[in-house]
């Protein structure tokens, strides 16, 4: 486990046993295996086509609402959050992917046992580099941010199709490898979109 989304953190640093907050090693793989699991129907989205873009989005925002601090601890509905993400991936991916060797195309985590595996493998210390690690992990948490805006307007019959389509743009480049000027840059656009997102 490593969390340090919020102000509570261990040490100021992270949290790595369990949370201050309460939340325990396996909330946290199963919240790093959904955000993964995000980027992965992100990909198929953009592979998709702009229609599928935006039938994504409220999935997406409702998939980042639920992982945002101290909000939701129940592990069974974000394991059940991710294997909807991941039915959604597979259901809009073109027939074109299967030859694609991308793992975020191709991992079905089809089981418990495989999912708990992947989630191990895929939290926020999976990028070494930390500068890089830092400015992935601002980026998303600016999504989870602009994700609780749009769903509540979403449940209000409000969606803004850029916001929409900026959430796969940012989980998609999240996937590949950035400089940390091209991360910045990633930053201080997801703080734009944000300002947008509460108007």
């Amino acid at each position: 486990m490593f969390c340090f989304q919020c102000q509570e953190a261990s040490k100021g640093v992270g949290c790595t046993i369990r949370g201050v907050c309460g939340k325990t090693p396996e909330t946290a793989q199963e919240q790093d295996l959904l955000i993964w699991s995000l980027k992965a129907l992100s990909i198929a989205a953009q592979m998709a086509g702009q229609a599928q873009i935006q039938s994504c989005a409220r999935l997406i925002a409702q998939a980042l609402f639920a992982t945002i601090t101290n909000a939701n601890f129940d592990e069974e509905r974000i394991r059940a959050l991710t294997r909807e993400v991941l039915a959604r991936r597979d259901q809009i991916l073109p027939p074109a992917a299967a030859k694609i060797q991308n793992p975020y195309v191709t991992w079905k985590g089809q089981t418990d046992e495989e999912c708990k595996i992947k989630a191990a493998q895929v939290g926020v210390l999976e990028t070494s580099n930390e500068d890089l690690r830092s400015l992935k992990e601002l980026v998303t948490y600016g999504l989870k941010g602009i994700a609780a805006y749009a769903e509540h307007a979403a449940v209000l019959g409000f969606q803004d199709p850029e916001v929409n389509s900026f959430f796969i743009e940012v989980l998609a480049a999240l996937t590949q490898e950035k400089s940390v000027d091209e991360l910045f840059t990633l930053t201080l656009k997801t703080g734009q979109v944000a300002v947008s997102g509460m108007a």
